[in-house]
């Protein structure tokens, strides 16, 4: 996600799973867990040195060790600054 200009110089931020695709991005993110919950799974991914839930289908053929490029929906992030 990028900073706007009026961004603070630290922050966190907050984002639902749902919120994050899987391809799209510019930085790298490796997959660590692939989850079964019902009609979709949830990959957890070590991205930036944090890890990130990320909601797919089922039928995703992502597995651990995977590397992926996530992208977040800028729309529905929320920052706080630090």
């Amino acid at each position: 996600v990028e900073a706007g200009a009026e961004a603070p110089e630290r922050a966190r931020i907050g984002f639902r799973p749902e919120h994050v695709s899987p391809t799209g991005g510019a930085s790298d993110a490796t997959v660590e867990v692939v989850e079964d919950v019902g009609p979709a799974r949830v990959l957890v991914l070590r991205w930036a040195d944090t890890r990130v839930h990320v909601l797919v289908a089922r039928d995703s053929p992502v597995r651990p060790g995977d590397v992926l490029r996530p992208r977040v929906e800028r729309r529905c992030v929320v920052v706080w600054p630090a």
